[in-house]
């Protein structure tokens, strides 16, 4: 989480919410849903509510930006911020 916290700037341009879901039974629909299987998962999910992005390991800020930088949704936004 400390790192996805670096660059809080960056987070918010992007609409990005950063969630820790521990298994209990109030997530277990989560974990169902998204099939999460390991201790750690790194989900990244569209806007479009689907997943683009899946890890067992820690994944870093500039990554996933470069990521979300090359959606089209992302890409239209950018666009109209100039």
């Amino acid at each position: 989480m400390a790192l996805l916290s670096d660059d809080t700037i960056g987070i918010n341009e992007r609409d990005m919410t950063i969630r820790m879901i521990e298994k209990t039974p109030d997530n277990l629909r989560l974990f169902r849903k998204w099939r999460i299987t390991h201790d750690f998962e790194v989900l990244l999910i569209g806007k479009d509510g689907t997943e683009k992005l899946r890890s067992t390991t820690p994944v870093k800020l500039d990554t996933l930006f470069s990521l979300i930088d090359t959606m089209p949704m992302r890409k239209v936004e950018m666009q109209r911020r100039g």
